[in-house]
This record gives C-alpha cells, sequence and structure tokens, in this order.
C-alpha cells in the first residue's frame, strides 16, 4: 500500500500568537459579515516538503496541511512502499502532529489527527514491475478513451516519459519510475540499492486533488462508505479499490485488436522497402524483449559503421514512431496480464525486483559458465593442437 502526497484540515488547533510573524499573511473579505486571515509557511522535513496554513475566520480556526510525500517522510525516498499498515499509520500521525507544534501550532492531541481531521487532497499510489518496455507501455495507455477525462503524454529531458487522464478534479497518472529516480542522487541510490538498474518500473497514481473528489463522487464509488478520516483513508483496502478501479476503466478503454501472426506484423509495417520494414520489424521485437537501452547496445554492436551510435539511434526512432494496426495486444498482454496480478495480489514492490534480480543473476551466473566452459575449450583445442605439431615434427 502506498499514498504518496496527501492535505488535510485539522480543526480547532491554534496557531500562538507570537509565532504569526513567522508567517506571510494575507486578509480576504469576501462578504460583509465575513473576514477570513491566513498564513502561509514552507517548511522543508526529511526529504519532502510540508506546506501549511492557518486560517481564521469569525469563530473559525483551523491548519490545512500538505505533505508532498509520505514514503519520503517515513522513509527518505518514495520508492519504499508501507509494510506495517498500523505502524506507519502511528509514525505518520506522530510526525504530523511534530511539524504543526515545531511551526508555532498550540499542542493538541494526537486523537485530534485521527478522528477530527478531514482530507482536501490524497494521492494513492503503487509501483508495478512489467516484462515490456516503459516507454513503449505508457505509449499503448495514451490511447484509452475514457469518457469526459482528457488524456495528456509529456516526455521529460531524462529519457522518461509521463501519461496523464485527467479532469478537473481527479488525475490517473503512469510514468518511468527509474528514469524519476535516476534525476537525484538520492534517487540514483535508491537505484543501486534495490538493483533497479535495467528493470521496467512503471508507476500508477491516483490523484483526488478535491474534497469533492473524496467524500462525494469518486471514493464512494468503491463499496466503500467513507467519512474521510485519516485513518479511513491511510488503509491499505482502500488503496487497493481504488488503484483497481481506475486501472479496470483504463483497460477496457484499451483499443480492442485481434492477435496476429508474424506474417501479418511485418505487413502492417508503414514501410514501402522490405529492408527498412524487416529493420523496423526486428527493433520493435528487440524492443519488447530488451528494453529501449539493450536493443541500442545491441545494435550499436552488430553495426560496423563508425557512426553506429547514431545508426542504431535512427533505426530504434523509426521503429517506435510506426504506427502499427494489429502489435498492440501481441505486444502488451502480458504487462497487462502482470499489472493485473500485482494490483490483486498488492505485494511490496521490493519482494518483487528481489526475485526478478535473483532470476536474473541466475541466467547471468549460467551464461559466464558457458562462457568459462568456451574459453576452456578453446584453451584445449589449442594445447591438443600444439601437441599434435610437435609429435610430427619429432
Amino acid at each position: 500500500m502506498m499514498i504518496d502526497t496527501i492535505a488535510i484540515r485539522v480543526n480547532n488547533v491554534f496557531l500562538k500568537t507570537d509565532e504569526r510573524k513567522k508567517y506571510k499573511s494575507g486578509t480576504y473579505k469576501p462578504y460583509n459579515y465575513l473576514t477570513i486571515n491566513k498564513f502561509y509557511k514552507n517548511v522543508k522535513v526529511e526529504n519532502c516538503t510540508a506546506k501549511l496554513t492557518y486560517v481564521t475566520a469569525n469563530r473559525r480556526h483551523y491548519f490545512d496541511i500538505e505533505i508532498s510525500s509520505i514514503p519520503k517522510l517515513l522513509y527518505g525516498n518514495n520508492f519504499q512502499e508501507t509494510k506495517n499498515y498500523y505502524a506507519d499509520f502511528q509514525k505518520v500521525v506522530t510526525k504530523t502532529r511534530r511539524i504543526l507544534v515545531d511551526n508555532g501550532a498550540v499542542a493538541f492531541s494526537k486523537n485530534l489527527l485521527k478522528s477530527n481531521s478531514s482530507f482536501r487532497k490524497v494521492h494513492f499510489a503503487k509501483n508495478l514491475y512489467i516484462s515490456c518496455d516503459v516507454e513503449l507501455m505508457l505509449e499503448y495507455l495514451s490511447k484509452a478513451h475514457i469518457p469526459r477525462f482528457d488524456v495528456s503524454r509529456t516526455t521529460y529531458r531524462n529519457g522518461g516519459s509521463c501519461t496523464r487522464f485527467h479532469t478537473k478534479s481527479v488525475e490517473i497518472a503512469f510514468y518511468n519510475k527509474v528514469a524519476e529516480l535516476s534525476n537525484s542522487i538520492d534517487g540514483k541510490k535508491v537505484i543501486a540499492d534495490n538493483q533497479l538498474s535495467g528493470l521496467n518500473i512503471l508507476r500508477i497514481e491516483v490523484r483526488y486533488n478535491t474534497k469533492k473528489a473524496i467524500y462525494e463522487n469518486n471514493l464512494n464509488l468503491h463499496d466503500t462508505t467513507i467519512n474521510g478520516t485519516f485513518s479511513e483513508i491511510f488503509s491499505k483496502e482502500l488503496s487497493k479499490k481504488v488503484l483497481i478501479y481506475w486501472w479496470s476503466i483504463i483497460k477496457k478503454s484499451l483499443p480492442k485488436t485481434e492477435k496476429n501472426n508474424f506474417c501479418e506484423f511485418i505487413d502492417n509495417i508503414d514501410e514501402t522497402d522490405i529492408h527498412r520494414k524487416l529493420e523496423t520489424a526486428g527493433a520493435l521485437i528487440l524492443v519488447n524483449n530488451i528494453g529501449k537501452t539493450g536493443a541500442k547496445n545491441f545494435l550499436t554492436q552488430i553495426s560496423n559503421k563508425k557512426t553506429a551510435d547514431r545508426t542504431a539511434d535512427k533505426i530504434l526512432k523509426r521503429a517506435l514512431a510506426t504506427n502499427l494496426k494489429n502489435f498492440d495486444e501481441n505486444i502488451y498482454s502480458k504487462s497487462i496480464s502482470e499489472i493485473d496480478m500485482q494490483l490483486e495480489n498488492f505485494e511490496e514492490i521490493q519482494k518483487i525486483t528481489k526475485e526478478v534480480n535473483k532470476k536474473r543473476n541466475k541466467k547471468s551466473k549460467v551464461a559466464d559458465k558457458k562462457k568459462v566452459s568456451k574459453q576452456k575449450l578453446k584453451l584445449v583445442t589449442r594445447l591438443i593442437s600444439v601437441l599434435k605439431c610437435k609429435m610430427e615434427k619429432n
């Protein structure tokens, strides 16, 4: 289970008068009888940011607090997922209370956070391992059509990208988690510690960005009636229901295609030159099996030209831009099944990546043994040939 960003309102908590100078402030008067005073402050906590807003309106007073990443608050990174719901929930409550008290709030009970707080924003998230190259999967997901949702596809400088389905209040985002982690020193450490290099990690996030989205429209659709307290929403069962609900909608809205054989696949490539057709087909198959980076390295190695690197880039760019009619289901069906299974089982991503790395290490050991045995065989044959030559001379 993973809840990433949260924004909650804690009622009946005061900000000390002498602490108000440390906040930016503003006064609003929407009606003659109503004056609203707001005090703003952003603070850095652990590896995440907390936005604090204290509001007084006539006799009402409350704190709004938005924490950019709960996993960063708990573990220092947003790749690791919650292991123990109860223990982690207690830590989040303690740390959230500490942030408020350290920034001028009058001391209050932890129970006030648990029972007398309401959500204004919540992002549910899960990291998923897939066999298919993440960038190809994101391109395929962007073809889904959900009524009333806009679709956007964003590409970043680091080579990663993001596919988003969004309305004013709800957003479903998919992106390349390893590419995102590689942007920072801390992220690179996470990649090294968890052996994520070369793995296809797809991140799914369901973002409820307004109070209306949380209480009225969406959370109550998942066979659960929600009052929206902290203890209700910080729940593994709810996270699972929300993610499966939106994933099933996206999966249903993906274009339906019929499975085809290899000849039909070649025929559907929009190239008149037969050599280019075969080149594009080979590049797509490589990307699907060993990823974009692996495919580029392989194409660079087998090319004899001085411009091998640029040639590989050109081939891959042309292949990935190809619009195939019936290839999608064949190439992505395995990864869709993997997403289904992981959302259903809801296991920690760390366990899954450990198993994948064990299999990879076994394969590499077997390959190394084969290389060693081949080298030994070559040495033996050389020795035999040398001995034969000596015997013939004698």
